[in-house]
């Protein structure tokens, strides 16, 4: 199963080019600390204790993606925000990831 991996310089440069739903998969506390600007906050735990019953989120998502946007999932560096991806992706969902997380993104910009 093949997930998107997004570099922070990609990442920028897609949200230039076309609508990005952008997914913070860390914490409450961690997503009000920092963020970045546009992200929603989902926490994985949210996400991983999803069933294939609760629609209410996946519809979210599946709504995002018809009105043609790309959904990104990031965390701290990477490992939450891949296995979201990989959720999602298995209900049919295509979504991406960034690679090295928040951390990896502040460093480029």
């Amino acid at each position: 199963m093949d997930i998107d991996l997004l570099s922070g310089n990609t990442l920028r440069k897609l949200m230039k080019e076309k609508p990005v739903y952008l997914v913070d998969v860390r914490t409450r506390e961690e997503y009000m600390k920092r963020h970045i600007c546009g992200a929603v906050n989902i926490p994985s735990e949210e996400i991983e204790e999803m069933e294939c019953n609760d629609l209410s989120l996946i519809k979210r998502f599946a709504d995002m993606r018809k009105c043609g946007f790309k959904i990104v999932f990031y965390c701290r560096s990477g490992n939450r925000s891949m296995l979201c991806a990989k959720i999602l992706k298995e209900r049919g969902i295509n979504c991406a990831s960034l690679y090295g997380g928040i951390e990896e993104f502040m460093i480029d910009e």
